[in-house]
């Protein structure tokens, strides 16, 4: 790549971040936690009870200090604790489960 284009590609990422202060745009940093599973399929069960119900659902995968392996099932992504809250709040009360806010890439 040529410097000028590198010059270029400088001030383009920089105009991004600009932008996305002005916005306050964040990158997601929370999740919300319906579920916790070490049988992956306790795990799909409640996914696929949920999946109908317009969830932004997703899993994750990840294992513990112990080497067990979790299967979480976990809605939408949140900038902040305080919004990821609400929302937990709001399925709690909808699906009559319990939540919890999670760091996005955290157990």
């Amino acid at each position: 790549m040529k410097k000028s284009q590198k010059t270029k590609l400088e001030k383009i990422r920089k105009a991004v971040e600009k932008e996305k202060k002005r916005l306050r745009i964040t990158e997601p940093k929370f999740t919300i936690q319906i579920g916790a599973f070490l049988n992956e399929e306790n795990a799909v069960t409640l996914f696929n009870s949920l999946k109908m119900k317009d969830y932004d659902l997703h899993l994750f995968t990840a294992t513990d200090t112990l080497g067990r392996v979790w299967y979480n099932v976990r809605i939408g992504f949140y900038p902040d604790f305080n919004k990821a809250s609400m929302a937990a709040d709001s399925i709690s009360l909808r699906e009559d489960m319990p939540t919890l806010v999670r760091p996005l890439d955290k157990l």
